[in-house]
């Protein structure tokens, strides 16, 4: 017999794909990330915890990148979980498995029926998964503020050990290194600046290419309009530059249901179909279409798809050729 629900575990019956389950599956997995992690299994009976399996093909047939795109549309940061299917005593049951997120608190940004609200944090407590209470809360703002805290500690840290005599900030706005007090020690040439390759404090580039060691965190601005800004590029000799999330979600704004959201709004009459599905597979190939946010970015395992404005542009040109009856070229990515 399987174990009861608990703090970890959600049991269900079945799968279904209408839009009030996937919310409350939503619902439970955003519990799950603001507290230890968790799975929801389906296929097994909660009341006597009974294997049934899964009585039809529907969650093996659900897209994962559809449905974590869903997902998206209603919680915020992303809900990071994988989805597997397992074959157990003859039956075969599916499972959705969220880790504890890394940047709590998950929050729910749109109201789904009665299932969901705007605004509202769930958290998953022993065997069922409901409103935040005061104390979780206070305890996930806790170790927010601690972790900022010891990363502030961690870079004075480093900063006092090279001494405030030997310290000079890079303005990587405008190349200039400044020293304690505003002296301007020196500038760096722009095209140098292009070519820097920021490495983590202690690495060394083993083609022994020269590398600039830097000591802390670094905001690269674009403020200035004669600033270059960075653009994902194929070319295995551009420089190398470590890019935060938020950034790469300016550069690839649209998921799979929000670049179908903006053709619809571009292209009068294109409806998304496998000729659609063709075209987003042929432009992942390309690092200046697509990026792909691995949910284990270690193992390259999992995660969604994301799309840059120069795609949309693509895709735009495209299917108004192809609803107009124009034989549309095929996207280059020359």
């Amino acid at each position: 017999m399987w174990l009861p629900e608990s703090m970890t575990m959600e049991l269900k019956e079945s799968f279904s794909s209408a839009t009030n389950s996937k919310a409350d599956y939503a619902r439970i997995l955003s519990g799950f990330s603001n507290n230890q992690g968790g799975a929801i299994i389906f296929g097994i009976r909660n009341s006597d915890r009974k294997i049934l399996g899964l009585s039809d093909e529907t969650f093996k047939n659900t897209d994962e990148e559809r449905l974590s795109g869903y997902f998206d549309s209603i919680f915020q940061p992303a809900i990071i979980f994988e989805k597997h299917i397992i074959d157990l005593e003859d039956k075969t049951i599916g499972m959705l498995i969220a880790k504890p997120h890394p940047r709590k608190p998950v929050i729910c940004k749109s109201t789904v029926s009665s299932i969901v609200s705007a605004g509202e944090i769930y958290y998953r407590y022993t065997g069922k998964t409901e409103k935040i209470k005061f104390p979780e809360l206070t305890a996930i703002m806790d170790e927010v503020k601690r972790v900022a805290t010891n990363q502030l500690l961690d870079t004075l840290s480093q900063l006092n050990k090279i001494g405030a005599e030997n310290m000079s900030f890079l303005n990587t706005d405008t190349g200039a290194i400044h020293a304690p007090g505003g002296e301007t020690r020196l500038f760096v040439d722009q095209s140098l600046l292009e070519k820097i390759r920021l490495v983590e404090s202690g690495a060394l580039r083993p083609d022994g290419e020269t590398a600039l060691r830097i000591i802390g965190n670094v905001e690269v601005s674009n403020r200035n309009a004669s600033n270059k800004e960075f653009r994902p590029s194929n070319n295995p000799k551009a420089p190398e530059v470590q890019i935060a999330e938020e950034d790469m979600l300016k550069i690839y704004p649209f998921d799979h249901y929000g670049i179908i959201r903006a053709l619809k709004g571009a292209v009068p009459g294109f409806v998304p179909n496998n000729e659609f599905n063709h075209q987003l597979q042929d432009l992942r190939n390309d690092k200046r279409y697509h990026y792909n946010r691995f949910n284990n970015p270690k193992q390259h395992k999992g995660g969604r798809h994301y799309y840059s404005k120069l795609a949309l542009s693509k895709l735009v040109d495209y299917f108004k050729q192809r609803l107009t009856m124009v034989r549309p070229r095929p996207i280059s990515h020359k």
